[in-house]
């Protein structure tokens, strides 16, 4: 409000243009998987609390996608190496669309930023072979007390 008694003329100019796929809307208003991923990180987190977690304790998480090919998964695979995640268990569930399956894993505290980063960077570098994430987990680590 200040700023705006210090300025001699404001001027406010409004348009409207045609987007006939909305994409301007859809990219700034309606979240992508990585958005959506940290609010459900959240809520894991705060489970996890609930029940006696120390969440500053470091841990193995493990982060779970499908993939459309085998081929997009093993592409994935190779970049997620790049990007300091270490492979795990790959699978064919021809049951499941999509079907081939591979877990990341790193070594992370379970504090809502740390683990917001991994999902992130795996998901993004996931959707670049077509790939999706399911869900992440990790190991409970109980809070000590003052006697061990």
């Amino acid at each position: 409000m200040a700023y705006c008694a210090e300025e001699d003329s404001l001027r406010l100019e409004c348009f409207k243009a045609e987007e006939p796929n909305r994409q301007t809307y859809y990219r700034l208003l309606v979240p992508d998987n990585a958005k959506r991923q940290s609010v459900d990180n959240a809520s894991y987190i705060a489970s996890l609390r609930l029940r006696g977690d120390d969440s500053s304790a470091y841990r193995r998480v493990n982060l779970h996608f499908y993939f459309p090919s085998a081929s997009g998964r093993t592409l994935f695979g190779e970049n997620a190496k790049t990007l300091g995640f270490a492979i795990g268990k790959t699978d064919y569930i021809p049951e499941r669309e999509p079907s081939y399956y591979i877990v990341l894993h790193a070594v992370s505290p379970l504090d809502q930023e740390s683990i917001t980063e991994l999902t992130t960077k795996a998901i993004y570098a996931a959707e670049t072979y077509g790939g999706v994430m399911e869900h992440f987990d990790s190991a409970f680590i109980q809070k000590r007390g003052i006697f061990g």
